[in-house]
C-alpha cells in the first residue's frame, strides 16, 4: 500500500516537471518568433527607409494634402475646424459660410472631393439675394409742372368722368372716351371717330401715342367679382401695349364718391367707397406687374374718410367744371418719369 501511495505521487511530481518543460518551450518559442518578427521590421525600416518616406502632415497650400480623418467620420455640423482645402487657407471660425441669412443647403454634406472648394463659398445661391429694384417707379411722382405741350402726343382713355375732362379742363389733348364705357366694353365697342373704329383698329389708323391714360373703374362697382376688374384692366393693358408697344401708359385711380351718394341704398349695397379702396389698391399692383404707372389722383379729391369732397362734385360722382381743371393740373405737376 505504501509503494503505490509513493508510485502515485512520483507520477504526479513528473506530470508536473513535465507541463512545466512544455511550457517553457512554448514560451521561449513565443519569444524567438517575436523577437525574429521584430528584427525583420527594423531590418526593413533601414533598408527602405530611403525609398518608402513617413508620411507628413499635410501642409497648407500644397496640392496633395489630404483631409483630416475627422472629415470622413463626422458631419461638419459636428466638427469644429472646417476641413482644410488645398487652395484656400482653412477656416478657423466657427461659422458658416456668408451666402445669406441660411448656410447654403451643401454645408449639410460631407464633401465629395477635397482639393476644390465649394462654389457655393464664392458664389452665394441666387435665392439669398435680395430682389432687385423695379425698373421704374410705378406710383408717378410729383415733379417739374410742364405746360400743355407736353400732352399733344397723349391719349386719354375713360368713362364719362373722362369726357368731363375733356370738356371743361382746357387741356387740349386726344381723348378715345365715351359715357357708360366700362373696363370691359372699350376693349370690344366701335366707338371712336366716326368709322367708330375698336382700340385695337384705330391703333392701327394712328399708333403715334407716346403716352396712354387710362381712367374706368367707377362704372364697373357693381361688379361681384374684383378678380373679374383685375382680369379686364389686365386685358386692356395689354391692348395697349400691343397696339402702342413704344407708349408709356399710366392707370389712373379711380375717384370715390361723396359720402352721401356711397352711403345711398344703391351703391353701398355695391360696397360704396370701400369697394373704391379695394379696387384702387389692386390697380396699383397691377401696374407694378405689367410694368406700367400709377397715378393716384384720388390723393386730392378725397378727404380724411376716403370719401370724394362734396363740393368737388355736382352730383356726387362726376367732377365739376373748377374741379375738372384741379384734376389737369395734377396730371401736369405729375409728368410720367
Amino acid at each position: 500500500m505504501s509503494n503505490f501511495k509513493n508510485y502515485k505521487r512520483n507520477k504526479e511530481a513528473a506530470l508536473r516537471r513535465e507541463n512545466r518543460q512544455r511550457m517553457v518551450a512554448v514560451f521561449t518559442a513565443l519569444a524567438i518568433c517575436l523577437t525574429i518578427t521584430w528584427a525583420v521590421v527594423e531590418f526593413r525600416s533601414v533598408l527602405f527607409r530611403d525609398l518608402d518616406p513617413e508620411p507628413t502632415a499635410p501642409q497648407l497650400g500644397t496640392t496633395n494634402a489630404v483631409p483630416p480623418i475627422s472629415v470622413i467620420t463626422a458631419p461638419p455640423e459636428t466638427s469644429t475646424n472646417p476641413p482644410v482645402t488645398t487652395t484656400n487657407p482653412p477656416v478657423t471660425t466657427t461659422d458658416p459660410p456668408v451666402t445669406g441669412t441660411n448656410p447654403p443647403e451643401t454645408s449639410t454634406n460631407l464633401p465629395e472631393t477635397s482639393t476644390n472648394p465649394p462654389e457655393t463659398s464664392t458664389n452665394p445661391p441666387e435665392t439669398t439675394e435680395p430682389p432687385a429694384p423695379p425698373v421704374q417707379l410705378v406710383t408717378v411722382p410729383e415733379g417739374e409742372r410742364v405746360d400743355d405741350s407736353y400732352f399733344a402726343d397723349a391719349l386719354f382713355i375713360g368713362d364719362s368722368r373722362t369726357v368731363g375732362l375733356n370738356y371743361w379742363s382746357g387741356l387740349k389733348t386726344n381723348y378715345y372716351c365715351e359715357q357708360g364705357l366700362n373696363v370691359s366694353t372699350v376693349q370690344t365697342k366701335g366707338y371712336i371717330g366716326v368709322e367708330k373704329l375698336t382700340l385695337a383698329e384705330a391703333f392701327k389708323k394712328d399708333g403715334s401715342f407716346t403716352k396712354v391714360y387710362l381712367a374706368f373703374g367707377i362704372n364697373e362697382i357693381g361688379w361681384p367679382s374684383t378678380d373679374n376688374f383685375i382680369k379686364a384692366y389686365r386685358s386692356l393693358i395689354q391692348i395697349v401695349k400691343d397696339g402702342l408697344p413704344n407708349a408709356s401708359i399710366c392707370v389712373q385711380s379711380i375717384l370715390p364718391m361723396s359720402k352721401t351718394t356711397a352711403e345711398t341704398e344703391r351703391y353701398s349695397a355695391m360696397g360704396g367707397n370701400e369697394k373704391v379702396a379695394e379696387y384702387n389698391e389692386r390697380l396699383r399692383a397691377l401696374a407694378e406687374e405689367m410694368g406700367v404707372y400709377y397715378a393716384n389722383v384720388v390723393e386730392i379729391f378725397s378727404d380724411e374718410n376716403g370719401d370724394l369732397i362734396a363740393e368737388d362734385s355736382t352730383d356726387g360722382i362726376h367732377l365739376g367744371v373748377a374741379s375738372t381743371k384741379k384734376w389737369a393740373e395734377y396730371l401736369r405737376t405729375h409728368p410720367l418719369p
